[in-house]
């Protein structure tokens, strides 16, 4: 579900630090970073995934930017809507299971459209510790004509 790129479940992750280490800087106007042994580390995975660095027009959803003919110019360690390593979420699989089974059900009956109520653009709640809408979300569900 490569929409969890755009939209991942929760904005952020963290890990703590296991050993010392240091990231060396990129550019000559930085300092390299010290983490000392013991520091928990925020991981931005909402800014991960928007940032042009690793997704170019990172605001654009682009599901074909994960195809067998991109894959080589994919980060693999950039993509990380479920966490990664052994603190990964346990449940990814199955809610990726769930999910596309609702999606194909719904899909192979209904156009998923924009209705009055729809707000375009989507608001995001600023309090909500994971990614939600400000309010509700509002979609019409237009029934597909299957010709004979």
């Amino acid at each position: 579900m490569k929409v969890l790129r755009k939209w991942p479940i929760v904005l952020s992750s963290d890990r703590l630090c296991s050993q010392s280490y240091t990231i060396q800087p990129s550019k000559s106007d930085e300092k390299p970073v010290h983490i000392e042994k013991g520091t928990v580390v925020m991981i931005p995975i909402f800014g991960l995934h928007r940032d042009a660095q690793y997704y170019p027009d990172p605001e654009r959803f682009d599901p074909e930017r994960f195809s067998e003919q991109n894959k080589d110019n994919l980060n693999t360690n950039s993509y990380l809507p479920f966490g990664a390593g052994p603190r990964g979420c346990i449940g990814n699989k199955i809610s990726l299971l769930q999910v596309k089974t609702i999606f194909y059900h719904v899909l192979t009956h209904f156009e998923v459209v924009p209705c009055r109520e729809t707000r375009i653009p989507i608001e995001l709640n600023r309090k909500s510790i994971t990614l939600m809408c400000e309010g509700k979300v509002w979609l019409g569900l237009k029934p597909i004509i299957k010709s004979k």
